[in-house]
């Protein structure tokens, strides 16, 4: 949970396969824990690259006496494709920080240009998203919202 790779989520332990199954085991000697937890992050359901189940397929099941098999894993997959449709969509944006330089900062006292980033969820690419953010104001020590408008870009 929580392993990346160039800022791309991969599978782990549990993570669920095209075809409707789960990732069992992993590789031998092979330990990636994060230092603090993590919410999982797992492709939404809409978005898996479901194969498609062709005829030759279904022969060649059918050759080597595994219909079986692929029965099942279709009928997985038309339960995921289900629950998909009737998952409720509620987008989301979290893990809020300051970037400068592309490093995260903690200083509050840079007085030149800082970025915001955020990681989202059920928001797609390109899409439009307007944020929140509260800061103290130095000098009447009131709390003042700045509104925040960005465009989603590799879902952040």
């Amino acid at each position: 949970p929580g392993v990346t790779i160039n800022g791309k989520p991969i599978a782990t332990v549990g993570s669920m396969t095209a075809h409707g199954g789960q990732i069992v085991q992993g590789i031998p000697g092979a330990t990636i824990s994060p230092s603090k937890p993590t919410p999982n992050k797992t492709m939404p359901l809409k978005e898996i690259p479901f194969p498609k189940i062709t005829i030759k397929d279904r022969v060649g099941a059918a050759m080597k006496g595994k219909s079986k098999y692929l029965k099942e894993a279709k009928k997985n997959q038309e339960q995921i494709k289900k629950e998909a449709e009737e998952q409720k969509k509620e987008p989301a944006i979290h893990n809020v920080r300051w970037l400068k330089d592309n490093h995260v900062t903690r200083d509050g006292r840079i007085k030149k240009e800082v970025r915001i980033a955020a990681d989202v969820t059920d928001i797609h690419d390109g899409e439009n998203i307007t944020f929140y953010v509260e800061r103290e104001n130095p000098s009447t020590r009131e709390l003042e919202k700045l509104e925040v408008s960005a465009t989603v870009k590799d879902s952040f």
